[in-house]
């Protein structure tokens, strides 16, 4: 997830995060400074910040969360759509 090539899956989220549109490669010093921000900075809002069923599956949500932020209004539903059901349920179940 952190190494391969271009730095992985972890280094592009930061690069989408903080840098949106094209950039240059980043110094891994660059990445493990920012990583601790990125992590509480990603973290979803609370309707949306439901437990998942394995790991594998938050390594595939940090990619979401990090792109949510600067994700255009047609990829924001997208992003969001795995996670409407749960909260629809959550929501229902309160009321």
């Amino acid at each position: 997830m952190v190494g391969a090539g271009q730095g992985g899956q972890v280094a592009e989220s930061i690069k989408t995060f903080y840098f949106p549109g094209p950039t240059a490669a980043m110094h891994p010093s660059f990445l493990l400074c920012e990583l601790p921000g990125l992590l509480q900075e990603s973290t979803w809002k609370v309707e949306y910040n439901k437990p998942l069923p394995t790991w594998d599956n938050y390594a595939y949500d940090l990619s979401a969360g990090t792109a949510f932020k600067t994700a255009p209004h047609p990829q924001v539903a997208v992003i969001l759509h795995p996670k409407m059901q749960q909260a629809i349920r959550d929501h229902c179940e309160v009321m």
